[in-house]
């Protein structure tokens, strides 16, 4: 059932907004605290769920796509949010068992600093139907000192206005929605804020 919700939601080709899916006789658990929901249907257009309520109480149209939910459950999309799987051999081996089991999204918190640029790529390929897998958010390579302590996965900083400059380059080439950090940067507070924003 996570499956069907999965491709619904990430790396598929674009959804026609006419289409209308009806998940059926589904336990929903809505993860605030509530107790589970049974005998409920899910109605989906295009990407978007448009109504849930008792299976019994919700009219289908009958050009409806008709998903039997019977002794399944149905959750929000999980997100893993500490993760370095952008790397192409992790990608092909992981990103199908994030969607297989309801991570709909990940936080990746760096990789290898020569497959920065493939970040964009990747989401692009995403977005066009070539790759099944989750949401991703990205730190891209992590900053560290002038001798990192993962190489391979960093990119040397020698001190804050360098970090400050680098920062800006990865947001700007679209590789880092976040950054991580490797608090090996002198980072001299000298009464002032050296923290923003980009």
């Amino acid at each position: 059932m996570l499956a069907v919700l999965a491709l619904l939601a990430v790396g598929k080709a674009p959804v026609d907004p006419r289409k209308v899916m009806a998940i059926t006789h589904v336990t929903i658990i809505d993860v605030t605290g509530a107790p589970p929901q049974s005998d409920m249907t899910v109605l989906i257009s295009g990407e978007r769920i448009v109504a849930i309520s008792e299976t019994e109480a919700l009219p289908l149209a009958p050009d409806a796509e008709i998903v039997d939910g019977t002794d399944k459950f149905l959750i929000p999309g999980l997100w893993d949010m500490h993760v370095h799987a952008l790397q192409k051999e992790r990608i092909e081996k992981f990103f199908p068992q994030f969607v297989a089991n309801g991570v709909l999204g990940i936080r990746d918190m760096g990789g290898p600093a020569e497959e920065i640029e493939s970040i964009v790529r990747w989401r692009q390929q995403e977005a066009d139907g070539e790759l099944l897998g989750p949401r991703i958010v990205a730190a891209g390579a992590i900053l560290d000192g002038p001798e990192p302590m993962f190489p391979s996965y960093s990119l040397a900083v020698p001190g804050m206005r360098e970090g400050h400059s680098i920062v800006i380059d990865l947001k700007q080439r679209g590789w880092g929605d976040s950054t991580a950090l490797l608090f090996a940067v002198s980072c001299p507070i000298e009464g002032r804020g050296h923290f923003q924003s980009y």
